[in-house]
């Protein structure tokens, strides 16, 4: 209960803080996210994993309110005989609207671009994947500089497939869908608007 008190004062202290946004046309943003992630599991069989990645973006106003750009993000994966890298580009165009003079909704629509190596045991796979997303956020502006985003997976679509080589000479193919958000692992980043 004094959790839930305690982020309600929170989020109402926020909204009545003043605050500067800056996505009018014309404006430079760039900025990123990092993340990381460790799960241990003890069942027959112990599990740990970890994953980090790390994701500039760059954007531009094209007009008052609507950002387009492209971001960059390398995600590494380990857990116990498995292991991936991987490397996308990610074109996206990002919609604003005002809540307050501090906070601004967006929707973001992206198609990112991958290539990752995947390790399972003996056996080594080389996926290419192409995809579209489609993600809700908000953004606060503590500064006319500087946003802190917080935004969610909503819809997204990817589909890969592997190279084949001489060890693999099948190729798997992997189709995933997902929609919904996950409140419990937001995406947070920093923009910095020049």
């Amino acid at each position: 209960m004094k959790k839930t008190c305690g982020l309600m004062l929170l989020a109402f202290s926020l909204f009545t803080l003043k605050g500067f946004t800056q996505t009018e046309k014309g404006i430079i943003n760039f900025g990123g996210t990092v993340d990381f992630s460790t799960t241990k599991s003890t069942t027959s069989i112990s599990t740990t994993s970890s994953t980090f990645g790390i994701g500039p973006r760059v954007g531009y106003f094209i007009l008052d309110n609507l950002n387009i750009g492209s971001s960059l993000s390398f995600r590494h994966t380990k857990a116990n005989d498995f292991k991936t890298n991987q490397f996308s580009v990610a074109p996206f165009v990002r919609k604003y609207g005002s809540l307050s003079d501090a906070f601004k909704i967006f929707g973001q629509f992206s198609v990112p671009f991958s290539v990752s190596n995947e390790k399972i045991s003996s056996s080594e796979y080389k996926f290419r994947s192409v995809g579209v997303n489609l993600s809700p956020g908000f953004a606060f502006f503590p500064t006319k500089k500087i946003a802190l985003e917080f935004s969610f997976t909503g819809i997204s679509y990817e589909s890969s497939k592997s190279d084949s080589n001489i060890s693999q000479p099948n190729e798997v193919k992997r189709n995933t869908f997902s929609i919904g958000t996950n409140s419990f692992a937001p995406i947070i980043g920093v923009q910095f608007h020049l």
